[in-house]
């Protein structure tokens, strides 16, 4: 696994990855080793729940305008010749069957396929390959209809500022094709965007810890809501809180944690309460607190966030576009809105429904259980080493 971020490191991405790498493992004769960008003073190496991690330096690291939070410096979209050359030397000693690279790390993997012989899959988790922001809350889809012309740069430069902006459209606008042998996305409205990419293209259920995030006896809460989503304009908030005004008779409670926390502390409804972060082990039965969850609205698909309270046993309203339902055998039973209304009423009318919630607990078992997730990539791996096979021969 080749990722610029993983835990310690949270958020969406770094805990599938880990899911993913400590599920291979329990698998017998699979052995995983995860290289990933050296943060702060983490240790170069060390060997956690059975996966071997490397930590990298980086050039770019160096250059402070291509990072703005010092705790997530991501790798930009273009070959960083340092992490190539400890890569080299890591793929050498480690001598993978697989290399799954993941986000804008596999630039730095790329010059190595002709010395070694790895089958490579690739895994975006956003738009970046082909959007210099990965994610804009400006569009509804996420990103524009026309991606990757000068307009990046404008639109991407109160973000990243005028340096990172440039820096980054020319280096996706040079790799805007790349080479690998499979192309993984758990997000299913990303491969939308993927026609200019040949390669077989195969979806991958973002797996969930079904043991960790299951429901708990507590005492439920009247009449609160939680808005499980983080402060980011590109989540919907605007939309959820515009919920929470015409619902006066409930109170909402959302985590203080997002890109754009403060504005959102500003422009809160009364009846909105901000609470602190919460401690993922404490994560499940805070949310089993409450007897209904709302989610993002601004996609169209799902994330962690609410694939964990459903596993919760919770229902969930977010926006699902009904057409991702055809990567699925069963229509995914999470309660779908995008709009004021029609979140409102689907609130009073299924505000405790345990139906509901035992309905969506049994679907992501059935669909993203981290073993079941497992047995699948382990399928597509292998796939796409007898492919490689084939072609030699």
């Amino acid at each position: 696994m080749i990722s610029d971020l993983y835990p310690p490191a949270i958020g969406g991405m770094e805990r599938e990855i880990q899911l993913l790498s400590e599920g291979l493992t329990n698998r017998k004769k699979t052995e995983v080793a995860v290289c990933t960008l050296r943060q702060d003073s983490l240790p170069e190496f060390e060997e956690t729940n059975d996966v071997r991690v490397y930590r990298v330096n980086s050039f770019f690291q160096n250059l402070p305008f291509t990072y703005s939070d010092s705790k997530t410096k991501y790798h930009p979209p273009v070959t960083d010749w340092v992490v190539t050359r400890q890569l080299k030397r890591i793929l050498k000693e480690e001598n993978p069957d697989v290399v799954h690279a993941h986000n804008w790390m596999l630039y730095s993997v790329l010059p190595l396929r002709r010395k070694f012989d790895f089958a490579l899959c690739v895994t975006f988790h956003d738009f970046g390959f082909t959007c210099p922001r990965r994610w804009s809350s400006s569009h509804r889809n996420g990103t524009c209809e026309k991606p990757l012309t000068s307009k990046c740069v404008v639109c991407a430069r109160h973000i990243y500022g005028t340096a990172k902006s440039l820096f980054t459209y020319l280096g996706l606008l040079t790799n805007k094709v790349f080479t690998s042998d499979r192309i993984i996305f758990t997000n299913p409205n990303i491969v939308d965007r993927m026609s200019n990419l040949t390669q077989t293209k195969t979806y991958l259920e973002h797996p969930i810890d079904t043991e960790e995030y299951r429901p708990h006896k507590t005492r439920l809460h009247n009449n609160r809501i939680l808005v499980w989503a983080k402060l980011d304009k590109i989540k919907g908030i605007d939309l959820a809180f515009g919920v929470a005004r015409s619902l006066t008779e409930y109170e909402f409670d959302t985590p203080f944690v997002g890109d754009d926390r403060e504005y959102y502390k500003r422009s809160k409804p009364t009846n909105v309460t901000l609470v602190p972060a919460i401690e993922r082990g404490k994560i499940p039965s805070f949310i089993s607190k409450y007897p209904i969850i709302l989610g993002q609205f601004h996609i169209g698909v799902f994330g962690h966030a609410e694939l964990e309270a459903m596993s919760c046993a919770k229902p969930v309203i977010s926006y699902w576009n009904r057409k991702y339902d055809k990567f699925y055998d069963k229509p995914c039973p999470i309660l779908s809105s995008k709009n004021v209304d029609q979140t409102i009423n689907l609130i009073r009318t299924n505000f405790g429904n345990d139906d509901v919630g035992r309905v969506s607990r049994k679907w992501i078992l059935q669909h993203h259980k981290v073993s079941r997730v497992i047995e699948k990539l382990l399928g597509i791996y292998e796939e796409t080493i007898e492919s490689r096979l084939l072609t030699k021969h």
